[in-house]
């Protein structure tokens, strides 16, 4: 059997090497976009998450909760909770995306009806304050009247 010609000319590698990418780039469309690999998340930390959601809606009420709903709480409770999970065989996704997503829009949206509610309370009470003042300006009895009518 013949040796194979070893020696390659310059033509010959530059056709060799644009064969190869030729070859890369087929394959490449053939095999089509990889996916991005999927977010591996601890299952002690997805049930953390329950008591962590929870803990950030009772805190806009009571906010002295906020000692008790502690990361380091949270995260004990999402290990303890892990293990009871998979004793019993339960999922370890922790809260239900929908749930967790009502939890967090609460977070932002009772502290700001909150805030805007105090607002709307202290303007109204300003343009009281200054009527008053008006009529107190204007006679001393429509003063007493608004005064007696607040």
């Amino acid at each position: 059997m013949p040796e194979a010609n070893t020696t390659e000319t310059p033509e010959i590698a530059a056709i060799l090497n644009s064969a190869r990418d030729i070859d890369s780039a087929a394959n490449a469309v053939i095999s089509g976009p990889q996916p991005e690999p999927a977010e591996v998340i601890d299952p002690a930390e997805a049930w953390a998450d329950i008591p962590r959601q929870v803990g950030k809606l009772l805190c806009i009420a009571a906010p002295e909760l906020a000692d008790v709903y502690t990361e380091k709480a949270c995260k004990q409770w999402g290990k303890d909770m892990h293990r009871v999970a998979v004793k019993r065989g339960w999922s370890t996704d922790g809260l239900p995306p929908e749930v967790a997503a009502a939890i967090s829009t609460g977070g932002f949206l009772l502290p700001s009806f909150f805030v805007i509610r105090a607002k709307v309370s202290a303007a109204r009470k300003a343009r009281q304050d200054r009527a008053q003042a008006e009529a107190a300006a204007a006679s001393p009895e429509a003063a007493a009247a608004a005064a007696v009518s607040a």
